[in-house]
């Protein structure tokens, strides 16, 4: 697993399960990250279905809260920089789509030209995560974009398979 791999998994590598103390498991949550916080939970909580220890480690109350850091979006000074040095055409319409949308990026990048109305001005595609409808209504900086694309047949799909 690609999470063992972490550093901060040093301190119970090469330590026997049965030799561990709660002393390396929050050695180990010092050193990490909030995924080493979230894949030593886990790790934990197999070895105890498992059954491979008599009583847990750490008891479930007493680990460490996960603190996740904020999130934001991208400011309007930020998108205006990736576009300016974005070379590529496809990809700079795929950025300025997910400014303008605000879709998911696999979404955005999923649309195809029967997802577009062009009488209602619209947008309509299943999203991927909830497969629930998303129907868009677009401005004429998005007409702008989708006519700039060399295919009316595959808007942004290629983008979908990320090739840079």
């Amino acid at each position: 697993m690609r999470a063992t791999k972490d550093n901060a998994f040093d301190e119970i590598r090469d330590r026997k399960i049965l030799e561990t103390k709660a002393e390396h498991l929050l050695t180990v949550l010092a050193n990490g990250t909030v995924s080493t916080n979230v894949f030593l939970r886990r790790l934990h909580n197999f070895v105890m279905d498992m059954n491979w220890l008599p009583w847990p480690i750490i008891p479930h109350k007493q680990w460490p809260a996960i603190k996740f850091s904020p999130k934001r979006a991208i400011t309007a000074e930020e998108h205006k920089r990736i576009i300016e040095i974005e070379c590529h055409p496809e990809r700079r319409a795929y950025y300025e789509m997910l400014w303008h949308l605000g879709g998911s990026q696999s979404d955005v990048a999923s649309l195809v030209a029967e997802d577009i109305d062009w009488k209602e001005q619209s947008i309509v595609y299943h999203r991927k995560k909830t497969k629930s409808t998303a129907i868009l209504h677009f401005s004429k900086a998005v007409t702008t974009i989708l006519q700039s694309l060399p295919s009316a047949r595959h808007t942004l799909a290629r983008l979908a398979r990320p090739h840079w």
